[in-house]
């Protein structure tokens, strides 16, 4: 059923009648078309993953990884060398103070989330850690995703992770395709009345000239 505030619009573009069910028709093949697309795409490349990945590693991999990366450099600067050889000599020490203060952490990080002082980017993140583990493990449950994911030669776990970031991504950008997508529809029906009224002006002036 057509909601009474969508007819009435369509109306005052001049489409109505047999126009308005193609109208819904098309407007529904575009917009699951396009979160079909978008799983696809976050199936390979997983967007979300890749933005709110730095969030959740934890800083003693994000040190050690550093640390490697830099030292792997064969052309790096003498003074800034002795710097990194000066951070790795501090490493053990540094493990060690964290061990020590680790569970004073956890009761700040606590106390942070209860006061919801987290940045917006983090609340995000951790709202999409949510979303995303949840999603991934329901479509996991799904009898034919072990067959899809074999039939795609793509790790199940990566499947999985991809689909929920493309339902994610799918619900999050609707307020921007749905309305794009639909005023599309909208011209291209206007259009084509409009060359059909051009057509059949020209029709009965040529009929009136002969």
């Amino acid at each position: 059923m057509l909601p009474e505030r969508l007819r009435t619009y369509l109306e005052t573009k001049g489409l109505k009648g047999e126009d308005l069910p193609k109208i819904i028709a098309t407007f529904g093949i575009a917009k699951y078309s396009t979160k079909g697309l978008l799983v696809l795409a976050c199936i390979r490349y997983q967007p979300l993953t890749l933005l709110f990945r730095r969030t959740y590693r934890p800083f003693r991999d994000r040190v050690r990884d550093r640390l490697g990366s830099e030292f792997e450099r064969r052309h790096l600067a003498v003074r800034y060398a002795r710097q990194l050889l000066y951070l790795q000599a501090r490493k053990a020490r540094f493990f060690t103070w964290r061990d020590a203060t680790r569970a004073s952490l956890k009761q700040k990080r606590a106390a942070l989330k209860t006061k919801n002082s987290f940045g917006i980017y983090e609340r995000v993140a951790e709202w999409y850690r949510t979303q995303s583990e949840q999603k991934s493990a329901k479509i996991a449950q799904s009898r034919w995703f072990s067959s899809a994911a074999r039939l795609l030669a793509i790790p199940p776990q990566r499947l999985a992770v991809g689909m929920a970031e493309g339902v994610i991504l799918g619900f999050l950008m609707a307020p921007i395709y749905y309305p794009l997508e639909f005023y599309l529809i909208v011209r291209y029906f206007q259009r084509r009345h409009s060359d059909t009224s051009m057509v059949s002006d020209l029709a009965e002036l040529s009929d009136i000239v002969e």
